[in-house]
């Protein structure tokens, strides 16, 4: 589920006929914008967003729109609306940012994923020049983590994107003296935005048809200040004794824009009056919205909701349409402020009504926000509360938790004890946090109350909650106990089917960690039929992943493979990284288990940037783990043990018991191979202890296979022989074919080694059958090699000649195969540094352009202009101005058409190389 984005607040304003172009703020504004930043800082009302509408719509370049209101310091409101006002432009743009939005921890903000995945999405999706305004900046105040974004954006943005920002007040961005010392500041302040008396005889001119002398403009500015707003307002009069007006306003001490605000509100109609003050708390709003709210239009003049905003957009009455026709409208936000405390002083009543109306009204849209906004802002308890419970868990899936738990732990407290759904969601945020003690005892208590009180549904959702906790800290036993009182008070519900489904899946998953992955099966497949026939497309992607990764470990590749694949399909249609990390890696696991070795780095390469621009960090752990075992098997040690240590980093900072586990034990042989015997033996006692702690038969024999290589290196023969039998039945309870068939194969040895030939072909033979029943047998290639004078000593003189010839022909082969491999993979991966030529150009033949070795695809330059640029310059070494390039290119431009040109094809071709090239 996505936060919720106002679609008006990223819609460019339509520009209003009567906006007067000042062209010299826009010449201004067009020598500024080749800054990364530029700043409009001036007071309410002097033209900041008129200027910039005026400019976007004459603008060569695209431009991202952005209008901020208070609602927007919360930091991933703010974030949703930046990554939508971008995708408004470039719809290719948004899909890799939200994802690390949904995943972002509120708890430990990773600014800089964050900013990385937005400006990385940026550069792959935008090759062109843009900007990005940010109206209104002064409703953020000193918001610190915001701020803190933005700078760091500001900085780590491509030369391609601009940034206009324009506020009431001085802005508080860290490093912004450091930019502006580094010349990528530019701005405009009141003195400029100040309208000069020729900007206002042809205002007057142009919208009034009302001829004004030099000297009464000139007296109109320095009685103004150049205030626009102020100007404009006394338009109703026709400029008519706008001095005398002005001169009566500082004399009674009234506020000039509360004087002249009251004179245009009194001379509208009493019906336009009553409207212009009911709808300024709506903020911006369209017919359906009135109705809504305000109930069906019931004057006496007859006139509809949509009649009377007609007569307010005739009217000019300082408003501003919005939304992608113009169909909602907003008022000037000086305008409004002055009709809504004029309301609040008329009829304070009225203006409850409306409020509490239009909260109400948010609420069942689900724009949660602003309906708790809104309760807060009437005090009105009840309704708070109720709005936190509704809105619980929408922002729990959203990932959005601090903002849920400041809602949470600004009520009562004496509330928040006796709301057991309030206890349940602070419970689940308390986890999510790291807090897991606190966590559980709330959600204890929850159940305990919910319970009591018979509400069974949320009881059911808080079980789910508490399961999910149990099974995360590894305490499998308590985690089923949940999850099988869950699926009996839902079994008969039809309104808790999707309740009852999960269930099911969180059941086989604990069992599939338990060693039982047959009935493991059986749930996960009983829970996906539910959500299918509920329509639930996202969870039956979900369940399908998690039945693929069961059907590997049995060994059915081909059926593994198939629930793989779907998962993939939804997730890539659906844009969710999170999701795909996941997949991606399970595809990459089962290709390397095949053997096909190509498609596993490509897959696990492809869930690592995935698992990095949603900050997924459980799928970074472990899918640099798979790729630290695929390096194993291909002889890179040393690219084997950066990859395990980078994933054993990741789990440190992760309460997920299972991924500690597997990241430790990854690490044992490798530290063995090393020569760091005592290292090993410390990570293969954190690893037993680890797994005992969950009662899980899996984990405890994966480490009976680490204990027994670990006893073959040390020479003691017995311990290995006890550790690999261990292995041999714990896989064989848990239904592990391909682990179970290579644990045999080590065994094997280990009698083989130990003397006992009779034991150790008898094990083999074993190790034969099991990978008959594989659909494929690569699993013993790789093992096979650490054997292989055992399979040479069967070859002459077991009943196993046949089967042992042909290991040892895959063995051969495979190994033949390893230099070709490692020098293919070697052109393809990004996670093993290779020292070769960055930029490689070749001029005899066929010509080519080559980074880091690879051909620079036709595709990359974006367009033809970039590449013969780059081969012009090439050719011209004492280099060329930008108007003799234009002269080349762009013969029939205009000055301005030509600056953007080229600026545009030096930044793809710098995108294509990917690097300074220029």
């Amino acid at each position: 589920m996505s936060i919720p984005v106002t679609r008006t607040k990223i819609i460019l304003p339509r520009r209003r006929p009567d906006l007067l172009t000042r062209q010299r703020l826009l010449d201004l504004l067009g020598e500024l914008l080749d800054n990364k930043l530029t700043i409009l800082t001036a007071p309410a009302g002097s033209g900041k967003t008129s200027l910039l509408v005026d400019m976007a719509h004459q603008s060569n370049m695209p431009v991202c729109w952005y209008a901020l209101d208070p609602l927007d310091r919360e930091f991933k409101r703010f974030i949703a609306h930046l990554i939508s006002s971008i995708n408004q432009v470039f719809p290719e743009f948004g899909k890799q940012s939200n994802i690390a939005l949904q995943n972002l921890s509120e708890a430990d903000i990773d600014m800089d994923r964050l900013v990385t995945t937005l400006v990385n999405e940026a550069y792959d999706c935008i090759n062109q020049h843009f900007l990005i305004i940010l109206d209104d900046y002064h409703f953020l105040g000193d918001q610190e983590e915001i701020n803190n974004f933005l700078s760091r954006f500001l900085q780590d943005a491509d030369d391609n994107c601009h940034v206009v920002i324009a506020s009431r007040t001085l802005l508080t961005i860290p490093d912004l003296a450091l930019m502006v010392a580094r010349s990528q500041v530019g701005g405009l302040g009141f003195d400029e935005l100040a309208f000069k008396a020729e900007e206002i005889r042809a205002l007057l001119q142009q919208n009034y048809h009302v001829p004004v002398s030099e000297n009464a403009a000139e007296e109109m500015a320095r009685e103004s200040e150049g205030w626009i707003t102020g100007l404009l307002l006394s338009t109703q009069t026709m400029w008519q004794g706008m001095t005398d007006r002005m001169r009566v306003a500082r004399v009674s001490a009234v506020g000039l824009y509360d004087y002249l605000a009251q004179q245009v509100l009194d001379q509208q109609s009493p019906v336009i009056r009553d409207f212009l003050l009911r709808t300024s708390l709506l903020e911006e709003f369209d017919e359906e919205l009135c109705e809504a709210v305000l109930g069906p239009a019931q004057y006496p003049t007859g006139e509809s909701w949509g009649d009377l905003i007609e007569a307010v957009l005739r009217g000019n009455l300082f408003i501003m349409p919005v939304g992608d026709k113009g169909l909602w409208i907003r008022y000037h936000h000086l305008f409004r402020d002055f009709l809504q405390s004029r309301l609040a002083k008329e009829s304070p009543e009225e203006e409850k009504r409306i409020l509490q109306s239009l909260a109400d009204v948010y609420g069942r849209r689900g724009e949660w926000e602003k309906a708790h906004s809104l309760y807060q802002r009437l005090g009105n308890t009840v309704d708070l509360i109720e709005i936190v419970e509704r809105a619980g868990q929408p922002l729990i899936e959203d990932g959005r938790l601090e903002a849920l738990k400041n809602w949470i732990d600004a009520l009562p407290s004496d509330e928040i004890g006796s709301r057991p759904v309030l206890l349940s969601l602070r419970g689940t945020v308390a986890l999510m946090h790291g807090e897991v003690e606190r966590g559980l005892t709330l959600l204890n208590h929850s159940e305990k109350a919910l319970r009591d009180n018979r509400d069974l549904p949320s009881l059911a959702i808080t079980l789910l909650r508490r399961s999910n906790a149990y099974r995360f800290l590894g305490n499998y036993q308590e985690s089923l106990k949940d999850i099988d009182e869950v699926v009996q008070l839902s079994k008969e519900a039809e309104k808790l089917r999707p309740l009852y489904a999960e269930g099911l899946r969180l059941r086989g998953l604990c069992l599939r960690q338990l060693g039982q992955s047959g009935n493991a099966i059986e749930y996960l497949k009983n829970s996906v039929g539910i959500y299918d026939s509920l329509g639930d497309a996202e969870s039956v992607a979900l369940v399908s992943n998690d039945l693929g990764g069961i059907l590997y470990t049995l060994g059915n590749y081909q059926q593994a493979r198939h629930y793989f694949e779907q998962a993939l399909k939804h997730w890539q249609k659906t844009g969710n990284l999170t999701r795909q990390a996941s997949v991606l890696n399970n595809l990459g696991v089962l290709y390397h288990e095949l053997g096909d070795y190509t498609h596993a780095i490509n897959s696990l390469e492809k869930a690592l940037a995935s698992a990095n621009q949603s900050e997924y960090k459980r799928l970074q752990s472990f899918t640099l783990s798979s790729i630290g075992d695929l390096y194993q098997d291909l002889e890179a040690p040393d690219a084997a043990s950066d990859a395990y240590r980078r994933a054993n980093e990741i789990s440190q900072f992760t309460d997920d018991r299972f991924l500690n586990f597997y990241t430790t034990q990854a690490e044992i042989m490798p530290a063995r191979q090393r020569g760091e015997g005592i290292k090993a033996k410390e990570l293969l006692a954190k690893a037993l202890q680890l797994a005992k702690e969950s009662d899980s038969t899996y984990e405890e024999s994966l480490c009976k296979v680490q204990a027994g290589r670990l006893a073959l290196a040390d020479n003691n023969r017995h311990k290995a022989i006890e550790n690999f039998l261990a292995a041999v039945d714990g896989f064989g309870l848990s239904g592990q074919k391909a682990e179970k068939a290579r644990s045999c194969l080590y065994l094997a040895y280990s009698y083989y080694a130990d003397g006992d030939e009779l034991n150790a072909f008898r094990a083999l033979e074993q190790a034969f059958k099991l990978a008959d029943a594989l659909e494929n047998n690569h699993t013993l290639v790789v093992a096979g090699r650490e054997v292989k004078s055992l399979l040479e000593q069967a070859l002459k003189q077991s009943d196993l000649n046949h089967q042992t010839g042909q290991l040892l022909n895959q063995i051969n082969r495979f190994e033949a195969e390893i230099v070709a491999l490692r020098r293919h993979l070697r052109r393809q991966v990004s996670v093993v540094p290779f020292a070769q030529p960055r930029l490689t150009i070749r001029a005899l033949g066929r010509v080519q352009v080559l980074v880091d070795g690879k051909p620079v695809p036709t595709s990359a330059w974006q367009a033809q202009a970039a590449r013969d640029l780059f081969f012009l310059l090439l050719a011209n070494s004492e280099g060329m101005t930008k108007e003799a390039i234009g002269a080349i290119f762009w013969p029939d431009s205009s000055p301005s058409q030509l600056k953007l040109q080229f600026k545009n094809s030096i930044y793809r071709l710098r995108h294509a190389l990917e690097l300074d090239a220029i």
